[in-house]
């Protein structure tokens, strides 16, 4: 295949991924994306180390406006011999994602510090790591370009839930409280607990942990292996309406404080 019929390839799976993907994910942020060369200069164009270019400051307008260099793009194809069409899709999938996801930065960026105490509390919450200081105002190009890219290709490979920046779209975009049973608490009336094996053949990297842990406060091997394989762990279960499943040690529950691994938000404890 020659660049021409390339070059129009990939045009067309960036209008089918826009309209696909791209747009109904941003819908409820209340923006779209919109391709558009002219708005960057020729130096902007001709930098060969950025195929994606997002037009920084457009978010604020509610479009996303971007602009993809097809013939590096092609280039790329003809010299990895990889000229077919899921090829195609999955990089313009993860371009159109990884400008997503540096707009995205700099929305909520902006947002925070600016009298939302509940949306500045959301960003103070999240775990150590790049994305807090990048949504506070304090992180690098570097750190953003990472963040961006982990985002486009778990988005890309349908596991949108292990990006830490993803999980924070939707509990942005999740009403703030949730009221009635679908709360998230550790309460005295709801308690589900599940039992699960644990043997050298049953999940035995949890075993081996297991008894690790037990040999680290004292007890022998032998003994520790024995207690471990013959008492199953128990698991509190919980469900985050916006975001998923997840379980905690049942012995954890009420004796600590835990926290919501989607957002790292603590969760209320409501036991007598």
């Amino acid at each position: 295949m020659d660049k021409k019929a390339i070059i129009q390839e990939l045009r067309a799976w960036n209008d089918a991924v826009l309209a696909a993907q791209a747009r109904p994910f941003l819908e409820p942020f209340g923006l779209t994306m919109r391709f558009d060369a002219d708005v960057f200069d020729e130096d902007e164009r001709l930098d060969t180390g950025c195929i994606a270019l997002y037009k920084g400051g457009s978010v604020f307008w509610k479009e996303i406006i971007y602009w993809i260099d097809y013939e590096a793009m092609a280039d790329f194809f003809i010299r990895e011999d990889d000229c077919s069409r899921d090829a195609y899709k999955e990089q313009m999938h993860i371009n159109l994602f990884h400008v997503i996801g540096s707009a995205l930065v700099e929305m909520f960026s902006d947002l925070y510090g600016q009298g939302d105490e509940a949306f500045d509390a959301s960003v103070d919450a999240l775990p150590e790591g790049p994305m807090r200081p990048l949504l506070q105002g304090d992180g690098d190009p570097k750190q953003l370009s990472a963040l961006s890219e982990e985002f486009a290709a778990y988005h890309q490979d349908n596991r949108a839930e292990e990006s830490s920046l993803y999980r924070f779209c939707m509990q942005y975009i999740t009403p703030k409280t949730v009221a009635g049973p679908d709360r998230l608490a550790i309460t005295d009336d709801v308690t589900e607990v599940i039992e699960v094996a644990t043997t050298p053949t049953v999940n035995p990297e949890m075993f081996r942990r297991r008894v690790r842990g037990l040999m680290l406060s004292g007890l022998p091997q032998q003994e520790a292996e024995k207690f471990v394989a013959s008492t199953p762990q128990k698991l509190e279960l919980f469900y985050d309406v916006a975001l998923g499943a997840f379980a905690i040690d049942a012995e954890a529950v009420g004796n600590m404080p835990l926290y919501n691994p989607y957002t790292g938000e603590e969760i209320p404890d409501e036991t007598e």
